[in-house]
């Protein structure tokens, strides 16, 4: 268990080799699961998305979106679907933040290691939920 628990010691390492090896809903998902299932657990995230959006009257059209941890752009793709006004992505590895910007030119990507920065904490992450939630009312 000891080995596991090194392997999360370092978060933008392990998905930097992850990612490199298999950039893909794979390798971001469960990879003993393989590419079939891994599609179908992402469009069934993808049909809550859309249901809790619609339950609250909302879509992403038109919105300004910034994405946390794009990984290889499964969100990005959907984003991009629906003509969102403005998007960001940030991620905390250089193959994803590469790889989507070349995929996607125009949108910008950046890599950022927010725990560090301290953008992500219980506090900050109650706010940004709280303007999200005030936002699309």
């Amino acid at each position: 268990m000891l080995a596991m628990k090194d392997e999360y010691a370092n978060p933008a390492a392990y998905w930097e080799t992850r990612l490199t090896a298999r950039f893909d809903l794979t390798g971001a998902g469960c990879g003993m699961l393989g590419p079939r299932y891994n599609a179908y657990l992402y469009q069934a995230r993808l049909r809550a998305l859309e249901r809790a959006l619609n339950k609250i009257g909302c879509s992403f059209q038109g919105q300004r979106i910034l994405e946390v941890g794009c990984g290889t752009g499964f969100y990005t793709a959907y984003c991009a679907q629906q003509e969102v006004v403005d998007y960001v992505g940030i991620d905390i590895t250089s193959i994803s933040v590469h790889r989507l910007a070349q995929q996607y030119p125009q949108l910008p990507f950046s890599k950022l290691m927010w725990r560090k920065r301290g953008l992500i904490s219980k506090d900050n992450l109650i706010l940004f939920w709280l303007q999200m939630s005030f936002s699309t009312l």
